[in-house]
């Protein structure tokens, strides 16, 4: 074919879920035809019906190999996309006005219908944390001291989407913290950790979600997604989870003044959560203070005294 031609690329049609050597090769050749880079010799000698990096289906294998090596001559092109994505997204998440968040009503509903304990348990940090998900993924066992019941936060973990790697940097503003574990939080990190010491090859150096590896962020959005609609509850982002512990935190601390008949001290509540969040103050107050009910009829009750 002349290299000035275009040919439209139509992707293969396969025939079967279970994996099918010769479907699969003509799929891989199919690729190469366009300029996608697909393994035909391994292909060959999958005659098991295992294709490596758990795919059982030859379009899920071959789809596998396209997207890490698709293009290899457009690399620095592919590399910039992903970047842009990336920085959208980060942008999104930093939107703080659009605030959304699951009420502790909802957060036991959703945990009710949760049946994979890993996943239990990851609803659980991030709910009573309010931790970035990044700090939670960066988590070695060793960062948790049970005997004092506190949570060492110093790092964070990224992605680096374009070539399936991640890197460990430091926290956000450089901003290192020691935070509290919750009866509820401990309880449950507790029984997790007897349960990953079963394991022979446990180290304290294993992520706390995940092992030698940390758990992917991808897998983890496919399990909540599925856990929300199980639940039949609006799907928040793994960032609104941290939204959620500091409503928690307002509801419960607004209940205890009025319960001890004090005046909700919105300066003293930001001062405290500011350490925990990693935040400071100012941001605290910016992103949160419109969730006191209360500071409206505080700041009429200021012009009425006037």
């Amino acid at each position: 074919m002349n290299k000035s031609q275009k040919k439209t690329y139509t992707k293969p049609i396969l025939t079967s879920e279970a994996f099918v050597p010769n479907e699969y090769v003509a799929a891989c050749e199919t690729h190469k035809e366009y300029g996608l880079k697909c393994d035909t010799t391994r292909a060959n000698a999958l005659e098991t019906g295992n294709p490596p990096g758990g795919h059982r289906s030859t379009e899920g294998y071959c789809g596998h190999i396209s997207s890490q090596k698709i293009l290899t001559n457009s690399e620095g092109i592919i590399k910039e996309i992903y970047e842009m994505v990336a920085e959208i997204v980060e942008q999104l998440e930093k939107d703080e006005e659009k605030l959304k968040y699951i009420t502790y009503e909802e957060f036991n509903k959703l945990i009710s219908v949760v049946d994979n304990n890993l996943y239990y348990v990851l609803f659980h940090f991030l709910y009573y944390t309010g931790c970035r998900i990044g700090e939670v993924l960066a988590l070695n066992w060793e960062d948790i001291n049970f005997d004092t019941r506190e949570i060492k936060i110093n790092k964070t973990l990224s992605e680096k989407v374009y070539d399936g790697g991640y890197k460990i940097t430091s926290t956000k503003n450089n901003l290192n913290r020691t935070i509290k574990l919750s009866q509820t939080l401990y309880d449950v990190m507790v029984k997790f950790l007897e349960e990953r010491k079963q394991y022979t090859d446990y180290d304290p150096n294993w992520f706390v979600f995940g092992d030698y590896r940390p758990l992917p962020q991808t897998t983890i959005r496919r399990y909540k997604k599925k856990y929300f609609e199980l639940a039949e509850l609006k799907e928040i982002t793994l960032h609104e989870f941290r939204h959620s512990h500091v409503s928690l935190l307002i509801n419960e601390y607004i209940k205890t003044s009025k319960e001890k008949n004090m005046k909700v001290d919105t300066a003293k509540f930001f001062l405290m959560m500011s350490n925990r969040m990693g935040h400071t103050i100012e941001v605290m107050q910016k992103t949160y203070m419109h969730l006191f009910p209360s500071i409206q009829d505080e700041i009429v009750d200021l012009l009425d005294n006037m």
